[in-house]
């Protein structure tokens, strides 16, 4: 039994007391990072590379193994292994064929200085070629193209594994895509676009030990002109050329169409607009300085370029060239000429004659008349309906390009209209003047409101029409207090401006009062002689304004003298002559004076 005793002892002092080679057997090694970056070219070959990083802590670190490559690699014999204090040292790569049932293979790599790892950390790269294509990692996925990887595994967890896709640059940006659909679990992901490359970094916080983690992204075919997979990229028919040829020539001749509509409707619209401003005698105005001929052409060939460059994918200078047609399509407010005009007469006219509206002509390409109106709407209601349809049928931004044409109409309907055209003062200022009366008749007992028009000698029709306004018991001197309108012109166009006129007999009480009212305005000439005559505005042009300044003139020149007292005058009346009043007063104490 001694002896047996003995003899361990002695076995593990010579186990702990044996020479250096026999002591390093012992090796503590663990894998604490994996970058893993893919560039991949334009053909969809790609140059792989690990950086794993080893933490020796005893012992040295001689080989290790990355299960789960592709068989059909092509790997770099030479690895490069970097110390933390930035010696390099030479690993020796090796491609280790599938073994059994195992369809994958595994890189052995193996450190050419045996006792040069010591404890300390280390970078080891590894590179190797691999055809995503010829290995199935590239798939379609709707419009986009999916790269799916999955990365070797390490007999050890890691925390933070990260996965870079180095791209060529298309026109969509490259997006992660996860294997199981998700997209939480602590995966980021980090884009960054460059003229020529894209990259796309993603992180995952942990890996555990086995395991092997699907790396993929979603790519714009774009990228990968030289892909020409079947499965990818499905080979033409061969009567591909003549389609696309007849793709083409429809392409061209519809927008030949909508250049030829659209010269046709401006020049049915240039025809409408000169009749109009030929019969109002007054120039027209395009936006365009041309003749019309060249100005329909020009309405035509840049309705039809812009339709053209929509369909060839070009939107923005599409956009250019439909401004161009609607330029060439649309028109200036005529500007306002004031002509002199002969001798007239003014006189009342009946309430019917004075504010009856003429009837107005109908224009389709006149968004002012009630044709026009229900022409744009209509337009309007099929421009809609079309976007719907494309949407449904092509997208929606082809649906936007569609309500985007329909702008094109726009000149047709709100240029060159009536509405631009200087306003003929009767007609123009009736609606307004029949407001005013049927706000000034709820004052009739204090005053008399009626039509009053100027007509031109040897015409029945009036050229202006006014209100006539008198206090029902006026001062001595009131003539009558007129309101009219006036169109001062502006760029845009003339607009309503209301004036207020009155008239008064020259050294009158009404012609005092007046002076007391306006000491500031100056008095204009009046239709006779002896006639004073000052116009007055309201503060502001509106209808309220103006019937408040006319009910202030009608109360300031009522004559006080007739207001009738609400009791009858008792005593001796003073102002009779003396006969008539010594009589008066005989009457009234009923004795003889």
């Amino acid at each position: 039994m001694l002896r047996r005793d003995l003899a361990g002892v002695a076995m593990l002092g010579l186990l702990f007391w044996a020479p250096g080679p026999a002591r390093a057997a012992y090796r503590e090694a663990h894998a604490t990072a994996h970058d893993m970056r893919a560039r991949i070219d334009d053909a969809g070959m790609a140059q792989m590379e690990h950086a794993i990083t080893y933490r020796v802590v005893s012992g040295t670190l001689t080989s290790f193994d990355l299960a789960g490559i592709e068989p059909h690699v092509a790997v770099e014999s030479e690895a490069v292994v970097t110390a933390e204090d930035g010696r390099s040292f030479a690993g020796q790569v090796t491609l280790q064929p599938p073994a059994g049932d195992d369809r994958d293979a595994s890189l052995h790599v193996e450190m050419l200085d045996k006792k040069a790892l010591r404890r300390g950390t280390y970078v080891v790269k590894v590179r190797y070629r691999l055809d995503l294509v010829a290995e199935k990692a590239i798939s379609k996925d709707l419009a986009l193209w999916r790269i799916a990887w999955t990365s070797p595994s390490l007999p050890e967890g890691i925390d933070g594994e990260r996965m870079v896709f180095d791209l060529p640059s298309a026109p969509t940006e490259p997006r992660p895509w996860r294997a199981d659909g998700a997209g939480g679990d602590g995966v980021v992901s980090t884009l960054r676009r460059s003229s020529d490359r894209d990259e796309l970094e993603i992180v995952r916080p942990h890996v555990a030990r086995g395991e092997r983690v699907t790396w993929g992204a979603r790519v714009d075919p774009k990228a990968f002109p030289a892909v020409h997979a079947p499965e990818l990229r499905p080979p033409a028919a061969a009567s591909a050329p003549a389609e696309g040829k007849l793709h083409e020539g429809l392409r061209t001749a519809f927008a030949a169409l909508i250049g030829v509509l659209f010269a046709a409707a401006v020049a049915k619209k240039n025809k409408h607009a000169s009749a109009l401003y030929a019969r109002e005698k007054v120039a027209a105005r395009p936006l365009m300085p041309l003749a019309p001929a060249f100005r329909i052409a020009a309405s035509g060939g840049a309705a039809a370029t812009s339709i053209a460059l929509q369909l060839a994918g070009y939107a923005t200078w599409s956009g250019v060239f439909l401004a161009g047609a609607m330029f060439a399509a649309a028109y200036r407010a005529p500007r306002v000429i004031l002509r002199p005009r002969g001798p007239g007469s003014w006189s009342t006219v009946r309430e019917r004659e004075a504010f009856a509206s003429p009837p107005r002509e109908g224009d389709a390409f006149d968004a002012s008349t009630r044709s026009g109106k229900i022409a744009a709407a209509l337009v309007l209601a099929v421009a809609v309906g079309a976007a719907v349809l494309v949407q449904r049928y092509v997208g929606r931004a082809a649906s936007y390009l569609v309500l985007l044409d329909a702008l094109m109409l726009i000149p047709l309907f709100f240029t060159g209209t009536r509405a631009q055209l200087p306003p003929p003062l009767p007609q123009a200022s009736a609606p307004w003047l029949k407001s005013l009366f049927n706000a000034m008749k709820k004052h009739v007992s204090a005053l008399r409101v009626v039509a009053w028009a100027r007509h031109p000698v040897g015409s029945e029709d009036h050229d202006e029409l006014r209100l006539l306004v008198l206090p029902r018991a006026s001062m001595p001197g009131v003539i009558g207090i007129e309101i009219g309108a006036t169109w001062p012109g502006v760029p845009d166009g003339p607009y309503l401006a209301p004036e207020v006129l009155v008239r008064v007999h020259d050294a009158s009480a009404a012609a005092a009062k007046l002076l007391a009212l306006a000491p500031h305005e100056r008095p204009l000439p009046g239709r006779r002689l002896h006639e004073r005559v000052v116009r007055l505005v309201p503060e502001i042009p509106t209808l309220a304004a103006t019937r408040t300044l006319v009910l202030s003139l009608v109360t300031a020149f009522v004559d006080r003298r007739t207001a009738s007292s609400k009791t009858a005058w008792e005593g001796t009346e003073r102002r009779l002559p003396p006969a008539q009043r010594a009589q008066a007063v005989q009457g009234s104490s009923g004795h003889p004076a």
